[in-house]
């Protein structure tokens, strides 16, 4: 996850009952709107006030909108390259990009993410598409290495 996220619970400063959220139920919430209703809908006021709590309990919980997509794309993808360990290089790139495209189709918010931003969650899923030509016994190039490194900045 993103370095700033805290997941403490934070009271809304509100009057009446004492409205704790958490985390997850921040990036749930996040996560629907987005899916709902593409990623311009969401703000970081938009998200408190279907949450019921202030603004600042959600910036209790991500510095920025940012780092809010960011947790979204990392939750979604988190354990993307994780199966098929087992199977042989070409099954295990199948493997591979079908979760992924079958994640992006359930969670079509997140394919605007980490289409429309640099998104860190991608980078677990480009280093473990590199990793399986590695081990398949494809060399990486210095030039290309550079111009991936080049392209995520």
């Amino acid at each position: 996850m993103p370095t700033g996220i805290r997941t403490p619970g934070r009271r809304s400063g509100r009057s009446g009952p004492e409205r704790v959220t958490s985390l997850e139920t921040v990036l749930e919430k996040a996560t629907a709107i987005v899916a709902s209703e593409g990623l311009n809908a969401l703000t970081m006021r938009r998200l408190s006030e279907d949450l019921g709590v202030s603004a600042m309990t959600v910036y209790g919980y991500v510095d920025n909108k940012d780092e809010l997509l960011d947790a979204i794309a990392a939750r979604v993808l988190g354990d993307l390259g994780q199966q098929g360990r087992e199977l042989g290089w070409e099954d295990r790139l199948a493997v591979v990009s079908e979760d992924l495209r079958r994640l992006l189709r359930l969670h079509p918010g997140v394919a605007e993410i980490v289409l429309s931003r640099p998104a860190p969650a991608m980078d677990t899923f480009r280093e473990t598409m590199l990793s399986i030509l590695d081990d398949a016994g494809f060399e990486r190039s210095e030039e290309h290495t550079s111009e991936l490194q080049s392209h995520h900045d």
